[in-house]
């Protein structure tokens, strides 16, 4: 398991953090941690959907910055943000 995410409370305070930042509709967890695959190596696949009418790629920057400012690197995340009707398209 990755060093800087041994427990499920260090996931759930991730994802608080999120929430309280975003006010996402929904937060989807996939990849390793999504299916408990997890290895030393692995990354925190976040999924989130909420309204903005940012580019793709600023809304992943703006949330990266946010959860360095807050985490550092202590966790390897890599978000995706998607609009609800991005997320329906992509289905």
């Amino acid at each position: 398991m990755n060093k800087g995410l041994k427990t499920l409370s260090s996931l759930e305070k991730l994802v608080g953090f999120v929430v309280s930042e975003c006010n996402p509709e929904k937060i989807i967890l996939f990849g390793s941690y999504g299916t408990q695959r997890i290895t030393k190596i692995s990354d925190i696949d976040l999924l989130i959907i909420k309204e903005t009418n940012k580019r793709f790629v600023d809304r992943v920057v703006e949330l990266m910055q946010l959860i360095r400012s807050q985490f550092g690197f202590k966790y390897p995340v890599e978000p995706l943000v998607y609009t609800p009707n991005e997320f329906r398209r992509a289905k």
